[in-house]
C-alpha cells in the first residue's frame, strides 16, 4: 500500500515513472532500447490497472495477477510475461526505496514457466551464403563488412550500431563495445572482418565527406551518412536472407546464436565464449552447448570458422 493509503493523481505517477526511468538509465547504466522496454511495461501495465480502477503506484497483488492472468489469456509468451514481471519488480523496489510505499505487490508472485526453448542459428553454408555479397558499391561493401562483424564478434545489434570508428582497430584485429549496463569489453575481428571493413571505410569515408559529415564518428551509416539503427540493420539482414533464398527467419540476433553454436562446436571454452557475448551468467551461455559438441581449452582463433579465412 501507498504511504497514503490511496490512490495517487497521473502527474505524481508520471513523475515517478520519469524518476524512476531516470535512475535505470544514469545509476543502473542501463541501454536507451533496455529503459525504453520498461517504460513500455509500466505503460501497458498501467493501462490495465486503470480499467479496474486502480494504478502503477497503488495496485495490490490481486491487481498484479489480474494482469498476470490477462496477459495469459491474451497468449502472450512467457518470456515477454516474465520481462513484464520484472519491469514490476524493479519498479515497486523503487517506490519502497523513496518512500512511496511500505510493502511490495510482487511478493507472492512468481514467474511463469516456459518450456525451453533452443535459440535459432545459421549452418555455416548457410552463413556463407548470406557474406556472399557481390558488388563493389558502398551499400554492398557496407553490408558485407556489417555481417561479418556480426558474425566475427557475435555482438548485440545494439552494440554494433553504437561501435566507432576509434573504437575499431582493423589492422590488429579488434574492436571494444559498450554491452548491458555500461560494461565495455574487447571483441576480435576474424579475417574476413578485417578485410571487409578495410574495403568499405574509404567508402564510407568518401560518403561522408561528400555529405559534409566528417566528424561523424558511428562505424556503419546510411547512404546519408548518418548512423544505422537497429532496425535499419535487421531491414539488410532480411533484404539480404531474401536474395539469397533463405526463407528461415533471421535477425541481428541469429547471427549472435551462430556465432555461439559454432565457436563451441568447434572447440572453444564455454567461458571464453561467455566474455565474448558479454553474458552475465555462464547459465545463459550453457543453452548453446545442447546445439553443438563442448570441448575445452581453445581459444578464439583456433575455434572461429573465420577467424583465419584467407578466401574472403
Amino acid at each position: 500500500m501507498t504511504m497514503e493509503g490511496g490512490s495517487v493523481s497521473t502527474l505524481h505517477q508520471e513523475t515517478l515513472i520519469d524518476r524512476f526511468l531516470a535512475h535505470l538509465s544514469h545509476m543502473r547504466g542501463l541501454s536507451e532500447a533496455t529503459v525504453r522496454s520498461y517504460r513500455n511495461d509500466l505503460v501497458k501495465v498501467g493501462a490495465f490497472l486503470e480499467k479496474l480502477g486502480t494504478d502503477l503506484v497503488s495496485a495490490t497483488r490481486e491487481d498484479i495477477r489480474h494482469c498476470v492472468a490477462e496477459y495469459t489469456l491474451a497468449r502472450q509468451a512467457p518470456s515477454s510475461i516474465n520481462r513484464m514481471l520484472s519491469s514490476l519488480r524493479s519498479w515497486y523496489r523503487f517506490l519502497r526505496r523513496e518512500g512511496v510505499r511500505i510493502d511490495s505487490p510482487m511478493e507472492g508472485i512468481s514467474s511463469v514457466k516456459a518450456g525451453k526453448r533452443l535459440p535459432s542459428f545459421l549452418f555455416e553454408d548457410e552463413v556463407d551464403r548470406l557474406l556472399d555479397i557481390e558488388g563493389s558499391d558502398f551499400a554492398s561493401l557496407r553490408d558485407r563488412a556489417l555481417l561479418e562483424v556480426l558474425y566475427s564478434t557475435g555482438c548485440r545489434v545494439q552494440e554494433l550500431v553504437s561501435l566507432t570508428i576509434s573504437g575499431v582497430q582493423v589492422s590488429r584485429g579488434w574492436c571494444v563495445v559498450k554491452g548491458k549496463g555500461g560494461k565495455e569489453r574487447l571483441l576480435f575481428l576474424g579475417l574476413g572482418a578485417r578485410k571487409a571493413l578495410a574495403a568499405y571505410l574509404p567508402l564510407r569515408q568518401a560518403l561522408l565527406e561528400r555529405m559534409g559529415r566528417r566528424e561523424e564518428g558511428a562505424l556503419f551509416v546510411n547512404q546519408k551518412g548518418s548512423p544505422l539503427t537497429t532496425r535499419g540493420v535487421a531491414y539488410i539482414i532480411e533484404r539480404r536472407a531474401r536474395e539469397k533464398g533463405l526463407e528461415k527467419r533471421i535477425s541481428p540476433h541469429v547471427f549472435r546464436h551462430s556465432f555461439a553454436t559454432h565457436v563451441l562446436s568447434r572447440g572453444a571454452d564455454l567461458r571464453v565464449v561467455q566474455e565474448m557475448l558479454g553474458h552475465a551468467s555462464l547459465s545463459t551461455t550453457q543453452v548453446y552447448t545442447h546445439l553443438s559438441l563442448p570441448a575445452l581449452k581453445r581459444m578464439y582463433r583456433k575455434a572461429h570458422p573465420h577467424a583465419e579465412r584467407s578466401d574472403s
